[in-house]
Formats: structure tokens, sequence, C-alpha cells
């Protein structure tokens, strides 16, 4: 279940309390999901990219629907680890959206997908993704949370037609880490 922040208060009103998981998704394609340590926050991202796929190897829309309250066309979810991505990162010592669309071609050829980053790009500007970025806590600096904060955002703008949910711990989610712009903060 989710608490969700960032409503205004006449929408408090109407919406007030929990929502479930398939609410928030349907609800809001932009989502920053924070919660404490064993929370489920990167179940719940490993959930929606099974979801997706068990309906799309199995030719059945109605489990991602029934699931998730998604429907075709269904996204095709993209998993990045924080961790990973920052160390990325900082190895190439530069972070701009070239550098994520790099590490997400790799990453995607490390799994047996051959796509170029040219690909990946039309791909992402199409609408055509679920981008689940898991662990913005994990991050090891202050300095690079809210960097990575600010690329993700970069992203956000660049390719806004795709689906995007975050994940952090809640101490972790504070000052320039937080996501502005078009993110809505639920916490589990």
């Amino acid at each position: 279940m989710f608490e969700d922040d960032t409503q205004t208060d006449a929408e408090a009103i109407q919406d007030s309390g929990p929502l479930d998981i398939q609410t928030a998704l349907l609800r809001y394609p932009k989502l920053v999901i924070v919660g404490d340590p064993g929370s489920r926050k990167s179940t719940f991202l490993k959930y929606i990219a099974l979801m997706i796929a068990r309906s799309v190897l199995q030719a059945n829309p109605g489990i991602a629907l029934e699931a998730l309250c998604l429907q075709e066309p269904l996204p095709i979810p993209l998993f990045v680890s924080c961790w990973d991505l920052s160390d990325f990162l900082r190895k190439r010592d530069t972070v701009d959206l070239p550098v994520l669309l790099e590490f997400l071609t790799q990453r995607l050829e490390a799994y047996g997908f051959r796509i170029q980053v040219r690909d990946l790009d039309t791909l992402l500007e199409s609408g055509s993704c679920c981008v689940l970025f898991d662990g913005l806590d994990e991050v090891p600096t202050e300095h690079g949370r809210a960097a990575v904060s600010r690329l993700l955002e970069d992203c956000v703008r660049r390719f806004s037609q795709n689906r995007f949910v975050v994940t952090s711990r809640i101490r972790a989610y504070t000052g320039d880490t937080i996501s502005k712009g078009e993110f809505t903060r639920c916490d589990i």
C-alpha cells in the first residue's frame, strides 16, 4: 500500500488513504516509491517487470491488466540498478543522457539483446518503455544521488511518453536527491 504525498488539499479530501500498487501505477506514470528497508520496493519493481514479461510471453495482455492496470500496447520493462548506473557514470566521469543510453545498451547487450544506442533512443522516443530505477539510496554519496536524480529528470523530460518508477529508502530521499518535475512520491 502506498501513501500519496503529493496531493493538493482538494485531492486529499477526495482521495485520502492508501493506494494499492495498481492504482498508483495507473494514476502516476512518473512515480517515486520511498520506504524503509525491507518494505519491498525492489520486489515491487521486479513484479512490474515480471508481469509485463509474462503477459508478452504468454500472449495474454490480461495478466498485465489485472496485475498492474496496464493496457496494450504493453511497455518494454527496463530494470536499472542505480548503484550500477552510478558506478558507470563515475567511470565515464560524466552524467548525461548519452552516457545513460550507453549504460542501458550495454546492460541489454549483456542479457543477449542486440541493440545499438540509436535504436534504444528511438524506442524510448516512441514511449514504448517502462523504466524501473531501483535503489536511488544505494548511490554512495549525497552528491552522486543528486546527480542521478537530475539525470532521471532529464530522461523524463526527453522521453516523457514512457513510464518511470524510481525507488529509494526514506533516509536517503532528502535535499537535492528529491526528484523534481513530473515525479509523484508515494510512500510504501
